[in-house]
Order: structure tokens, then C-alpha cells, then sequence
């Protein structure tokens, strides 16, 4: 009896779910401000791992957190323009991904066409938030940590391994036009220190790539500079 109860609730949620992403393909985001008002903006842009990063840099920029949990990058374009046309941001940084590649178990023989698709959109949303006039940079997909056992069934080691191609063929894509930075961050990464969950990330982990990322919206805001 308790095991149809919690497949009715699981597919109750997954209808509720499917019903909601219908009627709206895209999310809405807080677009929470944070830090001085004149200092340069800048528009985080990205799923829950965006929309989860704690304040950062408060002195040093206007901080737009346009992060919408549970978006892949397809999802991400769709609502691009109107994001940045919203935030009106100096910088864009993107942090996508994991929600494209996670399902690649569930789709047998076609990891390489979910990578590409992945790497594609990222790209479009580059060009997207050039084309507003902002710079952009492109944090690396951050894998995952330790698999739940509810994930088990739908997962693989193909994961990992999408979230390495894409990562290696966005440091190489990136490097044409110098107000396009890729940064990768996966090196300060701690598997058993620094994930909440499969997917997701504790406030301490921010707190250490928040630098590297400091860095490259200096170098971005200095190169852009009249």
C-alpha cells in the first residue's frame, strides 16, 4: 500500500509538473539585486545552481541573480533577451548545463547529439548577450557529486563524461572575441566537502570559486572600459 502511495504522489507531481511546463516552457526569475546601486551590473544567468549562489562581491558590483531551477539550456535561450533587456547587465555570466547532460542515460546512442545541442545553446546565449552589448563570462558545467539512490536508475557514468566535453569544447570556442571569457572552476571542487545533493552545491562552495569569477568580471569590466 505505502509503495502506491508514493507512485500515485510521483506521478501526480510528474503531471502537475509537465501541466505547468506547458503552460509556461520558461521560469520566472527573482532577478534579486544586490550591492550598490551605481556600481557595474551584473546578470547571472542559469539554472538552480545560479539561482541557489549566495551574495558575493557586494562592494564591487550590482549582483542580478536570473537563475530558474530545473532549466536547461534550451530553456535558458528562450528567455535570454527579455532577461538581459530587464537586468541591463555590463556582464553576463552563464552557469548551465547539468540539466541537459543529466538525462543523457535516458536517451541510449545519442550522447554525442545532447552534448552538441548543450554546447549549441550555450554559444547562442553568448551571442545573444554580445548582441545586447555585454560581455560574458562562461562558467564550466560543474559535475556531479555523489549519485542519490532515487537517481541511480537514470544515471551513468556518461554523465561525467558529457559534462568533460562540453567543458573542454566551450574553453575552445571561447577564446575568439576578448570580451568572451570561459572560466573553469571544477578544481576547487571537493566531492565530499562541498555538495548538498547529486546536483547542487553548499554556500561554502561559492564562497571558494567567487574569486576566480571576481577575476574574470575585472579583467571583462577593465577590456570593456571606454
Amino acid at each position: 500500500m505505502a509503495v502506491n502511495v508514493g507512485l500515485f504522489q510521483a506521478a501526480k507531481t510528474f503531471y502537475a509538473r509537465e501541466a505547468k511546463f506547458r503552460l509556461h516552457p520558461t521560469g520566472v526569475p527573482s532577478f534579486r539585486e544586490t550591492g550598490p546601486e551605481a556600481a557595474p551590473r551584473v546578470l547571472l544567468l542559469g539554472d538552480s545552481r545560479c539561482a541557489q549562489w549566495p551574495e558575493f562581491a557586494l562592494q564591487k558590483y550590482r549582483v542580478i541573480n536570473g537563475g530558474v531551477g530545473n532549466e536547461t539550456t534550451a530553456q535558458i535561450r528562450l528567455r535570454s533577451a527579455d532577461a538581459i533587456a530587464t537586468a541591463r547587465p555590463a556582464v553576463v555570466v552563464i552557469e548551465a548545463g547539468i540539466n541537459d547532460l543529466k538525462i543523457v542515460p535516458l536517451m541510449p546512442g545519442r550522447e554525442n547529439e545532447v552534448v552538441d545541442d548543450c554546447v549549441m545553446n550555450l554559444m547562442k546565449l553568448v551571442r545573444t548577450t554580445r548582441n545586447g552589448g555585454a560581455s560574458v563570462l562562461v562558467l564550466s558545467v560543474l559535475p556531479a557529486g555523489r549519485v542519490e539512490l532515487s537517481r541511480r536508475i537514470v544515471w551513468s557514468d556518461a554523465v561525467g563524461r558529457s559534462v568533460t566535453a562540453v567543458n573542454k569544447r566551450l574553453a575552445e570556442l571561447c577564446v575568439s572575441d576578448p570580451q568572451v571569457m570561459f572560466v573553469d572552476v571544477t578544481q576547487h571542487i571537493v566531492v565530499e566537502r562541498d555538495y548538498k545533493d547529486t546536483l547542487h552545491f553548499t554556500p561554502a562552495f561559492y564562497s571558494l570559486i567567487s574569486p576566480d569569477v571576481e577575476e574574470g568580471l575585472d579583467k571583462l569590466l577593465r577590456s570593456h572600459a571606454p
